[in-house]
């Protein structure tokens, strides 16, 4: 059996122990407070790069697009609007002045983004005689963003 004296010291042990513990605990709960804040950190900036690289993509298509289609002549009308205000981009394209014949495209002849507006572009582009590609123009019933 033990004594007092010796069983005095064993809870003195425990109580350091405990005591450590808890500072191993404390010194736990900052790291995991630390590498919160830099996952945080690092999807702000994630979020930030991928906004960045789309309106990169969306600038890139929408100069494209533009230049081609004051290359060839290529206009289009714009119909776009905002909807609970969400800016929706619609863009209308009749046959060019300059396409004569049956338009190439029977149905499809909007877009609503960017990407589909270079399509369109690209596509009437192709049908103007001074294109480098006017021999593999196509002749679509609709848009295949349609």
């Amino acid at each position: 059996m033990k004594t007092v004296e010796q069983l005095e010291v064993e809870l003195l042990l425990l109580k350091q122990k405990i005591t450590e513990q808890y500072a191993v605990l404390d010194d736990l709960k900052s790291a995991k407070g630390d590498l919160l804040l830099k996952i945080s950190n690092a999807k702000q900036v994630a979020q930030r790069d991928a906004a960045r690289r789309e309106r990169n993509a969306l600038n890139s298509a929408r100069r494209k697009a533009r230049r081609i289609a004051n290359q060839y002549g290529i206009k289009w009308e714009d119909n776009s609007y905002y909807e609970n205000d969400e800016y929706c981009l619609w863009l209308y394209f009749p046959q060019p002045e300059w396409l004569e014949g049956d338009d190439p495209l029977e149905d499809g002849h909007y877009a609503n983004n960017w990407d589909e507006t270079l399509w369109l572009v690209e596509f009437y582009a192709k049908h103007h005689p001074e294109h480098p590609d006017h021999d593999q123009r196509e002749y679509l019933e609709i848009a295949p963003h349609c």
